[in-house]
Formats: structure tokens, C-alpha cells, sequence
């Protein structure tokens, strides 16, 4: 027995899981260029 709202709310669990995953990504992939980045001027080396 299918509700519909169950699939409504399905839907908005589905839509917060890809934004957390996403934006837990994206967090992700700026804390390892920002680590990389201060490691490199700890050594004395300039990104630009």
C-alpha cells in the first residue's frame, strides 16, 4: 500500500541526503587545497 505522501517525503529525504553529500564533498575538497596550500608556504614555496 503506497501513500503518496510517502513518496513526497521520500523525495525531500532524497533532495537532503544530495545537498549534505554534496556540500559535505565540496567541504571536503577545499579543506585538503587549503592544507596543501599552507604546507607548501610552511615550506617556503608561493602559490602565486
Amino acid at each position: 500500500m503506497f501513500n503518496r505522501f510517502s513518496t513526497k517525503h521520500s523525495r525531500w529525504k532524497q533532495l537532503f541526503w544530495l545537498v549534505a553529500l554534496w556540500t559535505a564533498g565540496v567541504t571536503t575538497v577545499v579543506l585538503v587545497v587549503e592544507l596543501i596550500r599552507l604546507s607548501m608556504t610552511a615550506i617556503g614555496l608561493k602559490t602565486h
